[in-house]
């Protein structure tokens, strides 16, 4: 890793396996539940972490390399270890250029500013997609208004997605049972979906978006989810994190676990 001779601190690109990170002695989190707000002392901002990022907050603590937490992370979460490693690296990464690790050189956000994605209001139209389906064929979001659906976004290379998946196999039944459909518009193609499907007894409607053409999750990350209601509005706000679409899924059923 190269120094910057000015300050003795490393880009957070610069960010790999190999390092080991330890939160700045002068940052204040304070955590309510399970969810954490970061401040370091003379920042003019505040860093929002969900569930699992305050997870991995407080794992870094100068004790041990990334490489190392990422084979913990995939044991406690029985996930696939190179997924869990680059996501690690790159939740890391966005601590780093917020200026909250040790050694690491705080980088100005670009302009405008990031603004957490607020969608489509409850009540509102989803916006309008076609896309292919196993088969090639084209569904649109008009063929779908027959029904509730749980419209999730999806990619087989995230690993929070992996994590979720077996939560999600377990509620279908009572997702079906309750007329609502499980709907997944996700990266990559039927190949590369398959090995995540079929491992967890997954079986949603799955649709094709490598291009990311579908404005419904334009700029947000996965997993993300709605609740479209049968006329193809938003029946719930924009639901993103592994830790929070099990719950919309959950809700959708009318459960709580």
């Amino acid at each position: 890793m190269n120094e910057d001779p000015t300050t003795g601190e490393i880009s957070a690109a610069e960010i790999g396996g190999g390092f080991v990170p330890r939160s700045r002695a002068d940052v204040t989190a304070i955590v309510l539940d399970g969810e954490a707000v970061v401040l370091a002392d003379g920042a003019a901002s505040v860093h929002y972490l969900d569930e699992l990022a305050t997870l991995v907050w407080n794992t870094l603590d100068g004790a041990a390399t990334l490489d190392e937490l990422a084979e913990d992370f995939a044991d406690v979460f029985e996930a696939e270890l190179e997924v869990v490693r680059n996501d690690l690296v790159t939740l890391v990464q966005g601590i780093g250029r917020a200026g909250l690790l040790q050694g690491v050189a705080y980088e100005a956000p670009p302009e405008p500013s990031f603004a957490w994605p607020t969608g489509v209001a409850v009540g509102e139209p989803i916006p309008a997609f076609k896309l292919p389906d196993a088969t090639g064929v084209d569904i649109s979001l008009s063929d779908l208004k027959d029904r509730r659906m749980l419209l999730v976004n999806w990619s087989p290379r995230c690993g929070f997605c992996t994590m979720i998946a077996p939560l999600l196999a377990d509620l279908q039944p009572e997702l079906h049972s309750g007329g609502v459909r499980l709907v997944f518009i996700t990266l990559g193609d039927a190949e590369e979906n398959r090995p995540l499907l079929e491992e967890h007894g997954l079986q949603p409607m799955v649709l094709f978006d490598d291009e990311r053409t579908a404005l419904v999750f334009a700029g947000v990350g996965t997993p993300a989810a709605y609740l479209v209601d049968g006329e193809g509005r938003a029946a719930s706000e924009l639901t993103i994190g592994a830790d929070r679409v099990p719950d919309l899924a959950l809700s959708a059923v009318g459960g709580d676990r």
